[in-house]
């Protein structure tokens, strides 16, 4: 290729039509900050919105598992003592039993429901609460019969909800 074929090829280039010559790296750069900001977007009106749904599934238990304690428990007051989960008959679709015959939450990890240091009260825990979704949860049970202690949505997921 000798230089006249190089110059020709250049002039060539510039003759095609700016449609069909590709897009430039400036372009690419931005169609992909675009892009970026469109899923961080989608993906911040999500979490919000996951967080409310499971948190509205753990509230549905806690009222499930303190109805069916109430309704099985309710002729004897100190049977709390007694409580177990296995007990309970039909549970929420979201909790389920592991092999080993532990219950476990979709949402809150392992569950057990047990006697509280009160007389007539019983104690539902779970042991692996995410903090946003405990705090949510925290405030929706306190009017639904329900209370915690008021460090119960610390780090480590491990919260108890109180029948009154």
């Amino acid at each position: 290729m000798n230089v006249n074929e190089n110059v020709l090829i250049l002039k060539n280039m510039k003759q095609i039509p700016k449609a069909q010559q590709g897009i430039s790296l400036f372009d690419f750069v931005l169609w992909f900050t675009i892009v970026g900001i469109v899923i961080l977007a989608i993906y911040n009106i999500y979490l919000p919105s996951k967080s409310q749904a499971n948190s509205q599934i753990m509230v549905t238990e806690l009222q499930a598992l303190q109805s069916s304690v109430r309704a099985i428990y309710s002729n004897n007051p100190n049977a709390y003592k007694d409580v177990k989960i296995a007990d309970l008959g039909d549970l929420p679709a979201s909790i389920t039993k592991d092999a080993s015959g532990n219950y476990n939450s979709s949402v809150g990890g392992a569950v057990t429901v047990a006697a509280d240091k009160e007389i007539n009260k019983f104690a539902i825990n779970y042991a692996a609460v995410p903090k946003t979704i405990c705090l949510i949860v925290k405030n929706k049970v306190s009017l639904s019969g329900f209370t915690t202690d008021a460090d119960a949505c610390k780090n480590d997921g491990k919260v108890s909800f109180i029948s009154n």
